[in-house]
């Protein structure tokens, strides 16, 4: 999760569509600026959803529930979501609730990037010192260097 608090906003928007789509919703982004409170758009079994992406390092108030949700009517959606790398204040937990605004937290955040990583990466042993190795899982061939004995392979060999 620490590598999402150091990338951009723009950044964790991009890298959500990839953990988003893993959980089988369709996701477009909006254009960067001016996009009314809205950086994604997601489908899924025929709903909308408005998603509101935030990379903060205090909890957030309740303006990013108000800006998702009143870009669910301009972008024609159903539902609203707001995503951050942090957690909610009282305040923005109470609009959600009384607005029916989905937040994803940190903690709900972090699960779902840990499932996104074990589908994206594959789990090899270093042939010289037996240490196991977190690699991309993409079926061409890869140069590894292992971080425990240095030592330089290709996979698969």
């Amino acid at each position: 999760m620490s590598h999402v608090d150091e990338i951009t906003g723009v950044e964790l928007e991009q890298y959500l569509q990839g953990v988003l789509r893993t959980r089988g919703y369709q996701a477009e982004t909006t254009k960067a600026s001016n996009d009314l409170g809205v950086d994604l758009i997601l489908t899924k079994d025929g709903d909308r959803v408005a998603v509101q992406v935030k990379r903060y390092g205090t909890a957030i108030s309740r303006r990013a529930i108000s800006d998702a949700v009143a870009g669910t009517r301009h972008y024609r959606c159903s539902k609203a979501m707001v995503v951050m790398n942090n957690y909610f204040t009282r305040g923005a937990k109470a609009l959600a609730e009384s607005t029916e605004c989905m937040l994803v937290d940190r903690t709900v955040l972090g699960g779902w990037i840990r499932e996104y990583s074990g589908r994206q990466t594959r789990i090899i042993l270093c042939p010289r010192c037996k240490q196991q190795l977190r690699i991309p899982n993409i079926s061409r061939k890869l140069r590894i260097r292992c971080y425990t004995c240095r030592h330089r392979f290709l996979y698969p060999s």
